[in-house]
Protein backbone atom coordinates (compact mmCIF):
# COMPACT_ATOMS: atom_id res chain seq x y z
CA UNK A 1 0.00 0.00 0.00
CA UNK A 2 0.96 3.69 -0.39
CA UNK A 3 0.05 6.48 2.04
CA UNK A 4 -3.04 8.43 1.06
CA UNK A 5 -0.84 11.52 1.56
CA UNK A 6 2.42 11.84 0.31
CA UNK A 7 2.29 8.11 -2.08
CA UNK A 8 4.79 6.60 -0.47
CA UNK A 9 4.89 3.24 0.81
CA UNK A 10 5.26 1.85 4.64
CA UNK A 11 2.89 4.57 5.88
CA UNK A 12 -0.29 2.54 5.71
CA UNK A 13 -0.72 1.93 9.57
CA UNK A 14 0.13 5.61 11.01
CA UNK A 15 -1.92 7.50 7.85
CA UNK A 16 -4.64 4.42 7.16
CA UNK A 17 -5.45 2.80 10.38
CA UNK A 18 -8.53 4.54 10.86
CA UNK A 19 -9.78 4.90 7.23
CA UNK A 20 -9.81 1.74 6.13
CA UNK A 21 -12.46 1.29 9.50
CA UNK A 22 -14.69 3.24 8.06
CA UNK A 23 -17.72 1.46 7.15
CA UNK A 24 -18.34 0.84 2.71
CA UNK A 25 -21.43 3.22 3.16
CA UNK A 26 -19.12 6.00 4.28
CA UNK A 27 -16.06 5.21 2.48
CA UNK A 28 -19.01 5.69 -0.78
CA UNK A 29 -19.72 8.78 0.33
CA UNK A 30 -16.12 10.02 0.25
CA UNK A 31 -15.28 8.18 -3.25
CA UNK A 32 -19.00 10.10 -3.85
CA UNK A 33 -17.04 13.21 -2.79
CA UNK A 34 -14.32 12.68 -4.75
CA UNK A 35 -15.75 12.14 -7.75
CA UNK A 36 -17.20 15.73 -8.08
CA UNK A 37 -18.32 18.01 -9.90
CA UNK A 38 -17.32 16.10 -12.61
CA UNK A 39 -17.52 12.19 -12.55
CA UNK A 40 -16.57 11.60 -15.81
CA UNK A 41 -13.63 13.73 -16.54
CA UNK A 42 -11.88 13.00 -12.72
CA UNK A 43 -13.66 10.40 -10.87
CA UNK A 44 -11.03 7.40 -11.92
CA UNK A 45 -8.06 9.48 -11.20
CA UNK A 46 -8.94 11.32 -7.98
CA UNK A 47 -9.67 7.90 -6.73
CA UNK A 48 -6.98 5.91 -7.54
CA UNK A 49 -4.79 7.48 -4.96
CA UNK A 50 -7.51 7.13 -2.88
CA UNK A 51 -7.81 2.69 -3.56
CA UNK A 52 -3.99 2.65 -3.72
CA UNK A 53 -3.49 2.89 0.18
CA UNK A 54 -4.35 -0.47 1.41
CA UNK A 55 -6.04 -3.73 0.45
CA UNK A 56 -8.84 -3.76 2.50
CA UNK A 57 -9.99 0.24 1.09
CA UNK A 58 -9.44 -1.34 -2.51
CA UNK A 59 -12.20 -3.89 -1.63
CA UNK A 60 -14.45 -2.13 0.28
CA UNK A 61 -14.53 0.59 -2.43
CA UNK A 62 -13.92 -2.29 -5.56
CA UNK A 63 -17.88 -2.20 -6.39
CA UNK A 64 -18.74 1.82 -6.33
CA UNK A 65 -15.43 2.52 -8.24
CA UNK A 66 -16.73 -0.53 -10.79
CA UNK A 67 -20.19 1.72 -11.28
CA UNK A 68 -19.25 4.89 -11.64
CA UNK A 69 -15.88 4.03 -13.77
CA UNK A 70 -17.14 2.14 -15.85
CA UNK A 71 -21.15 2.28 -16.07
CA UNK A 72 -20.56 4.71 -18.93
CA UNK A 73 -17.67 4.00 -21.32
CA UNK A 74 -16.52 5.97 -24.30
CA UNK A 75 -14.92 4.75 -27.30
CA UNK A 76 -13.51 5.54 -30.38
CA UNK A 77 -14.38 3.28 -33.63
CA UNK A 78 -10.53 2.35 -33.93
CA UNK A 79 -9.26 -1.23 -34.04
CA UNK A 80 -7.20 -0.23 -30.92
CA UNK A 81 -10.53 0.60 -28.87
CA UNK A 82 -12.08 -1.68 -29.96
CA UNK A 83 -9.94 -4.13 -28.36
CA UNK A 84 -10.19 -2.06 -25.27
CA UNK A 85 -14.10 -2.88 -25.08
CA UNK A 86 -12.59 -6.55 -25.43
CA UNK A 87 -10.53 -6.70 -22.74
CA UNK A 88 -12.79 -4.96 -20.12
CA UNK A 89 -15.21 -7.24 -21.07
CA UNK A 90 -12.80 -10.04 -19.66
CA UNK A 91 -12.04 -8.37 -16.79
CA UNK A 92 -14.19 -8.28 -13.03
CA UNK A 93 -15.58 -5.14 -14.10
CA UNK A 94 -17.24 -6.35 -17.46
CA UNK A 95 -21.04 -6.28 -14.87
CA UNK A 96 -20.56 -2.47 -14.10
CA UNK A 97 -20.54 -1.42 -17.85
CA UNK A 98 -24.81 -0.27 -18.43
CA UNK A 99 -23.60 2.54 -21.33
CA UNK A 100 -21.28 2.08 -24.49
CA UNK A 101 -20.81 5.07 -26.70
CA UNK A 102 -18.25 4.65 -29.71
CA UNK A 103 -17.23 7.93 -31.01
CA UNK A 104 -16.31 8.49 -34.88
CA UNK A 105 -13.34 10.15 -36.60
CA UNK A 106 -13.52 13.85 -37.36
CA UNK A 107 -12.82 12.80 -41.07
CA UNK A 108 -9.33 14.34 -42.02
CA UNK A 109 -8.98 17.44 -44.31
CA UNK A 110 -7.18 16.58 -47.43
CA UNK A 111 -5.92 19.73 -48.36
CA UNK A 112 -5.04 20.22 -44.31
CA UNK A 113 -2.72 17.02 -44.77
CA UNK A 114 -1.12 17.55 -48.04
CA UNK A 115 0.08 21.45 -46.39
CA UNK A 116 1.18 20.01 -42.80
CA UNK A 117 3.63 17.42 -45.25
CA UNK A 118 4.86 20.15 -47.49
CA UNK A 119 5.57 21.94 -43.82
CA UNK A 120 7.80 19.32 -42.44
CA UNK A 121 10.00 20.21 -45.91
CA UNK A 122 10.47 24.06 -44.13
CA UNK A 123 13.56 24.18 -42.61
CA UNK A 124 12.82 27.68 -40.72
CA UNK A 125 10.18 25.45 -38.54
CA UNK A 126 10.88 25.48 -35.17
CA UNK A 127 10.97 22.17 -33.32
CA UNK A 128 7.38 22.97 -31.02
CA UNK A 129 5.91 23.31 -34.98
CA UNK A 130 7.44 20.43 -36.47
CA UNK A 131 6.45 18.47 -33.49
CA UNK A 132 2.99 19.26 -33.40
CA UNK A 133 3.15 18.65 -37.38
CA UNK A 134 4.68 15.12 -37.24
CA UNK A 135 1.96 14.17 -34.66
CA UNK A 136 -0.74 15.44 -36.70
CA UNK A 137 0.14 13.34 -39.88
CA UNK A 138 0.61 10.49 -37.14
CA UNK A 139 -3.00 10.75 -36.08
CA UNK A 140 -4.40 11.49 -39.89
CA UNK A 141 -2.66 8.16 -41.60
CA UNK A 142 -3.59 5.98 -37.71
CA UNK A 143 -6.87 7.37 -38.24
CA UNK A 144 -7.14 6.14 -41.88
CA UNK A 145 -6.07 2.79 -41.37
CA UNK A 146 -8.71 2.20 -38.91
CA UNK A 147 -11.31 3.62 -40.75
CA UNK A 148 -10.48 1.38 -43.32
CA UNK A 149 -10.01 -1.85 -41.07
CA UNK A 150 -13.64 -0.64 -39.45
CA UNK A 151 -15.39 -0.16 -42.44
CA UNK A 152 -14.18 -2.63 -44.33
CA UNK A 153 -13.22 -6.05 -42.03
CA UNK A 154 -16.55 -6.69 -40.61
CA UNK A 155 -14.10 -7.07 -37.55
CA UNK A 156 -16.08 -4.24 -35.51
CA UNK A 157 -19.07 -6.42 -35.05
CA UNK A 158 -17.22 -9.62 -34.48
CA UNK A 159 -15.03 -7.57 -31.81
CA UNK A 160 -18.20 -6.16 -30.05
CA UNK A 161 -20.33 -9.34 -30.51
CA UNK A 162 -17.57 -11.41 -28.24
CA UNK A 163 -17.50 -8.63 -25.54
CA UNK A 164 -21.21 -8.07 -25.41
CA UNK A 165 -21.68 -11.51 -24.93
CA UNK A 166 -19.94 -10.79 -21.62
CA UNK A 167 -21.06 -7.52 -20.43
CA UNK A 168 -24.41 -8.34 -19.69
CA UNK A 169 -26.21 -5.39 -17.87
CA UNK A 170 -25.33 -3.22 -21.17
CA UNK A 171 -28.66 -1.01 -21.61
CA UNK A 172 -27.57 1.40 -24.27
CA UNK A 173 -25.03 1.37 -27.29
CA UNK A 174 -24.89 4.77 -28.93
CA UNK A 175 -23.49 5.15 -32.40
CA UNK A 176 -22.94 9.06 -33.35
CA UNK A 177 -22.07 9.62 -37.33
CA UNK A 178 -23.54 12.21 -39.44
CA UNK A 179 -23.67 9.97 -42.51
CA UNK A 180 -25.43 7.34 -41.09
CA UNK A 181 -24.36 3.66 -40.06
CA UNK A 182 -23.10 1.91 -43.82
CA UNK A 183 -25.24 -1.19 -44.91
CA UNK A 184 -22.04 -3.52 -44.85
CA UNK A 185 -21.77 -2.88 -40.73
CA UNK A 186 -25.14 -4.59 -40.20
CA UNK A 187 -23.94 -7.47 -42.31
CA UNK A 188 -23.12 -10.16 -38.80
CA UNK A 189 -22.37 -13.27 -38.66
CA UNK A 190 -25.73 -15.53 -37.35
CA UNK A 191 -24.10 -16.23 -33.78
CA UNK A 192 -23.37 -12.32 -33.58
CA UNK A 193 -26.49 -11.00 -34.30
CA UNK A 194 -28.58 -13.33 -32.22
CA UNK A 195 -26.51 -10.96 -29.20
CA UNK A 196 -29.83 -8.35 -30.54
CA UNK A 197 -32.15 -10.46 -29.25
CA UNK A 198 -32.65 -8.84 -25.76
CA UNK A 199 -32.44 -5.45 -27.40
CA UNK A 200 -35.31 -3.07 -26.22
CA UNK A 201 -34.49 0.59 -27.82
CA UNK A 202 -33.07 1.14 -31.43
CA UNK A 203 -31.90 4.15 -32.89
CA UNK A 204 -30.67 4.29 -36.65
CA UNK A 205 -29.74 5.84 -39.40
CA UNK A 206 -28.21 3.81 -42.12
CA UNK A 207 -26.12 5.06 -45.16
CA UNK A 208 -27.64 3.73 -47.87
CA UNK A 209 -24.84 4.67 -50.37
CA UNK A 210 -22.23 2.15 -50.26
CA UNK A 211 -19.63 2.13 -53.08
CA UNK A 212 -18.52 -2.00 -51.98
CA UNK A 213 -22.38 -2.70 -53.47
CA UNK A 214 -22.44 -2.75 -57.07
CA UNK A 215 -25.91 -5.23 -57.12
CA UNK A 216 -28.28 -3.59 -54.82
CA UNK A 217 -30.22 -7.16 -55.03
CA UNK A 218 -27.38 -8.34 -52.88
CA UNK A 219 -27.68 -6.08 -49.75
CA UNK A 220 -30.86 -4.65 -49.94
CA UNK A 221 -32.07 -7.01 -47.22
CA UNK A 222 -29.27 -6.68 -44.48
CA UNK A 223 -31.26 -4.34 -42.72
CA UNK A 224 -34.84 -6.30 -42.77
CA UNK A 225 -32.37 -9.15 -41.55
CA UNK A 226 -30.95 -7.30 -38.55
CA UNK A 227 -33.95 -5.91 -37.16
CA UNK A 228 -35.61 -9.21 -37.46
CA UNK A 229 -32.85 -10.59 -34.72
CA UNK A 230 -34.50 -7.48 -32.43
CA UNK A 231 -37.50 -9.36 -31.43
CA UNK A 232 -37.80 -7.53 -28.15
CA UNK A 233 -37.89 -4.34 -29.67
CA UNK A 234 -40.32 -1.86 -28.28
CA UNK A 235 -39.05 1.39 -29.80
CA UNK A 236 -37.75 1.51 -33.06
CA UNK A 237 -36.27 5.06 -34.53
CA UNK A 238 -35.48 4.00 -38.22
CA UNK A 239 -33.97 6.94 -41.05
CA UNK A 240 -32.02 6.96 -43.99
CA UNK A 241 -31.14 10.94 -43.77
CA UNK A 242 -30.82 12.57 -46.90
CA UNK A 243 -29.58 9.81 -49.81
CA UNK A 244 -33.12 7.98 -51.02
CA UNK A 245 -32.35 6.24 -53.65
CA UNK A 246 -32.04 3.13 -52.96
CA UNK A 247 -34.41 2.92 -49.61
CA UNK A 248 -37.79 2.03 -51.35
CA UNK A 249 -36.30 -1.92 -52.01
CA UNK A 250 -34.69 -1.69 -48.64
CA UNK A 251 -37.69 -0.59 -46.51
CA UNK A 252 -39.51 -3.24 -48.91
CA UNK A 253 -37.67 -5.59 -46.93
CA UNK A 254 -38.24 -4.45 -43.50
CA UNK A 255 -42.00 -3.97 -44.32
CA UNK A 256 -42.27 -7.44 -44.89
CA UNK A 257 -40.33 -9.37 -42.65
CA UNK A 258 -39.89 -7.41 -39.58
CA UNK A 259 -42.70 -7.43 -36.87
CA UNK A 260 -41.47 -7.47 -33.39
CA UNK A 261 -44.21 -8.31 -30.93
CA UNK A 262 -43.94 -5.99 -28.65
CA UNK A 263 -43.53 -2.89 -30.36
CA UNK A 264 -44.84 -0.03 -28.72
CA UNK A 265 -43.28 3.32 -30.31
CA UNK A 266 -42.36 3.64 -34.05
CA UNK A 267 -40.55 6.65 -35.63
CA UNK A 268 -39.66 6.70 -39.00
CA UNK A 269 -37.64 9.71 -40.63
CA UNK A 270 -36.02 10.41 -44.18
CA UNK A 271 -37.41 7.43 -45.92
CA UNK A 272 -38.86 6.77 -49.53
CA UNK A 273 -41.28 3.93 -50.01
CA UNK A 274 -44.39 2.90 -51.72
CA UNK A 275 -47.67 3.40 -49.85
CA UNK A 276 -48.75 -0.23 -50.16
CA UNK A 277 -45.53 -1.24 -48.19
CA UNK A 278 -45.92 1.53 -45.57
CA UNK A 279 -49.13 0.25 -45.02
CA UNK A 280 -48.82 -3.75 -44.82
CA UNK A 281 -45.39 -2.37 -41.83
CA UNK A 282 -47.84 -0.24 -39.66
CA UNK A 283 -51.10 -2.59 -40.64
CA UNK A 284 -48.20 -5.76 -38.98
CA UNK A 285 -47.36 -3.51 -36.31
CA UNK A 286 -51.08 -2.43 -35.30
CA UNK A 287 -50.11 -2.60 -31.42
CA UNK A 288 -48.14 0.78 -31.42
CA UNK A 289 -49.02 3.15 -28.44
CA UNK A 290 -46.87 6.11 -30.61
CA UNK A 291 -46.14 6.73 -34.19
CA UNK A 292 -43.88 9.39 -35.79
CA UNK A 293 -43.61 10.41 -39.59
CA UNK A 294 -41.06 12.70 -40.40
CA UNK A 295 -40.12 13.56 -43.90
CA UNK A 296 -41.54 10.55 -45.78
CA UNK A 297 -42.06 10.47 -49.73
CA UNK A 298 -44.70 7.85 -50.25
CA UNK A 299 -44.63 6.98 -53.66
CA UNK A 300 -46.81 4.95 -56.21
CA UNK A 301 -50.47 5.25 -57.05
CA UNK A 302 -52.13 2.46 -55.31
CA UNK A 303 -51.94 4.25 -51.86
CA UNK A 304 -52.76 7.79 -50.77
CA UNK A 305 -51.21 8.87 -47.39
CA UNK A 306 -54.98 9.17 -47.05
CA UNK A 307 -55.38 5.45 -47.13
CA UNK A 308 -52.92 5.71 -44.26
CA UNK A 309 -54.62 7.71 -41.53
CA UNK A 310 -58.20 5.92 -42.82
CA UNK A 311 -55.94 2.64 -41.80
CA UNK A 312 -54.65 4.25 -38.02
CA UNK A 313 -57.74 5.35 -37.19
CA UNK A 314 -60.04 2.19 -38.07
CA UNK A 315 -57.44 -0.58 -36.84
CA UNK A 316 -55.21 0.92 -34.60
CA UNK A 317 -56.77 0.96 -31.38
CA UNK A 318 -54.33 1.58 -29.18
CA UNK A 319 -52.76 4.12 -30.43
CA UNK A 320 -52.27 7.03 -28.01
CA UNK A 321 -49.94 9.67 -29.96
CA UNK A 322 -49.61 10.16 -33.62
CA UNK A 323 -47.34 12.64 -35.35
CA UNK A 324 -46.48 13.61 -38.92
CA UNK A 325 -44.17 16.19 -40.57
CA UNK A 326 -43.44 16.80 -44.01
CA UNK A 327 -45.13 14.16 -45.90
CA UNK A 328 -45.44 14.37 -49.72
CA UNK A 329 -46.92 11.90 -52.42
CA UNK A 330 -44.60 11.14 -55.47
CA UNK A 331 -42.33 14.00 -54.10
CA UNK A 332 -45.30 16.23 -53.94
CA UNK A 333 -46.01 17.72 -50.87
CA UNK A 334 -49.22 17.51 -48.37
CA UNK A 335 -50.55 19.51 -46.37
CA UNK A 336 -53.64 20.04 -44.05
CA UNK A 337 -55.67 22.98 -45.45
CA UNK A 338 -58.20 23.56 -42.35
CA UNK A 339 -56.33 22.16 -39.29
CA UNK A 340 -53.11 22.93 -39.70
CA UNK A 341 -53.57 26.47 -40.67
CA UNK A 342 -50.45 28.45 -39.37
CA UNK A 343 -50.76 31.17 -36.57
CA UNK A 344 -48.67 33.44 -37.05
CA UNK A 345 -46.38 35.20 -34.46
CA UNK A 346 -47.69 38.66 -33.50
CA UNK A 347 -43.99 39.92 -33.07
CA UNK A 348 -42.95 39.68 -36.72
CA UNK A 349 -43.36 43.27 -38.07
CA UNK A 350 -41.99 42.19 -41.47
CA UNK A 351 -44.83 40.13 -42.07
CA UNK A 352 -46.30 42.46 -44.52
CA UNK A 353 -43.07 42.61 -46.87
CA UNK A 354 -43.39 39.20 -47.45
CA UNK A 355 -46.81 36.97 -46.99
CA UNK A 356 -47.90 34.37 -45.47
CA UNK A 357 -46.31 31.75 -48.17
CA UNK A 358 -42.76 33.22 -47.19
CA UNK A 359 -43.23 31.92 -43.44
CA UNK A 360 -44.64 28.26 -44.25
CA UNK A 361 -41.07 26.42 -44.27
CA UNK A 362 -40.05 28.06 -40.82
CA UNK A 363 -40.22 27.20 -37.43
CA UNK A 364 -40.02 30.64 -35.92
CA UNK A 365 -43.93 30.93 -36.71
CA UNK A 366 -45.82 29.50 -33.93
CA UNK A 367 -48.75 27.76 -34.40
CA UNK A 368 -49.04 24.61 -35.92
CA UNK A 369 -47.54 24.38 -39.24
CA UNK A 370 -49.91 23.12 -42.43
CA UNK A 371 -47.45 20.43 -43.24
CA UNK A 372 -48.02 19.29 -39.02
CA UNK A 373 -50.85 16.37 -38.27
CA UNK A 374 -51.21 15.32 -35.17
CA UNK A 375 -53.25 13.48 -32.73
CA UNK A 376 -52.86 13.23 -28.96
CA UNK A 377 -54.87 10.94 -26.52
CA UNK A 378 -56.49 13.71 -25.14
CA UNK A 379 -58.37 14.46 -28.13
CA UNK A 380 -59.31 10.95 -28.91
CA UNK A 381 -57.23 9.65 -31.53
CA UNK A 382 -59.31 7.70 -34.19
CA UNK A 383 -61.35 10.73 -34.20
CA UNK A 384 -59.22 12.99 -34.78
CA UNK A 385 -57.11 10.79 -37.58
CA UNK A 386 -60.62 10.56 -39.08
CA UNK A 387 -60.52 14.59 -39.13
CA UNK A 388 -57.19 14.77 -40.84
CA UNK A 389 -57.92 11.97 -43.50
CA UNK A 390 -60.20 14.40 -44.64
CA UNK A 391 -58.16 17.43 -44.35
CA UNK A 392 -55.23 16.00 -46.04
CA UNK A 393 -54.47 17.69 -49.80
CA UNK A 394 -51.96 17.26 -52.20
CA UNK A 395 -50.11 20.65 -52.96
CA UNK A 396 -47.87 21.83 -55.60
CA UNK A 397 -44.79 22.60 -53.81
CA UNK A 398 -42.08 19.84 -54.12
CA UNK A 399 -40.73 18.24 -50.99
CA UNK A 400 -38.93 20.33 -48.65
CA UNK A 401 -37.05 18.43 -45.90
CA UNK A 402 -36.22 19.28 -42.61
CA UNK A 403 -32.71 19.17 -41.67
CA UNK A 404 -31.99 18.55 -38.24
CA UNK A 405 -28.05 18.22 -36.86
CA UNK A 406 -29.15 15.65 -33.94
CA UNK A 407 -28.29 12.14 -35.45
CA UNK A 408 -27.87 8.85 -33.29
CA UNK A 409 -27.86 5.72 -34.70
CA UNK A 410 -27.27 2.63 -32.24
CA UNK A 411 -29.58 3.28 -28.97
CA UNK A 412 -29.94 -0.59 -27.05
Amino acid sequence: GRCFRCQKRGHVASQCGRLAQLPVEMLEMICEDLAMPYPSLSFPYRMFDLRLTCKEINDKTHNFFGKIAFSRLAFRLEYRDLNRVVEISKSSFASFAEFLTFRTYNRVDWQEYEADKQALENADLSQRQRRLTEARLHRARRAEEDEDFVQCSSMDGILLGSALQRMQNVRNVMVPHFEGVRLSALWMPTDILTQLSELRRLELYVQTKDESFENPSSWHTYLAKFLTNCQQLQHLHLGFRDDWKDTPEIFKAVAKNVKPPKLESLHLDYIRCTGQDLKDFLQANSSLHRLDLNNIDITGPTVAFADILELLSTTMTSLKSFKCRQVSQNSLRLHFETLGNITNDSNISFLSRHGLDFFQDFTWVSGPSIYDGRAEEWEGVPQKLGLLKNDVVLGWRTYHADHDDIVTHWMA
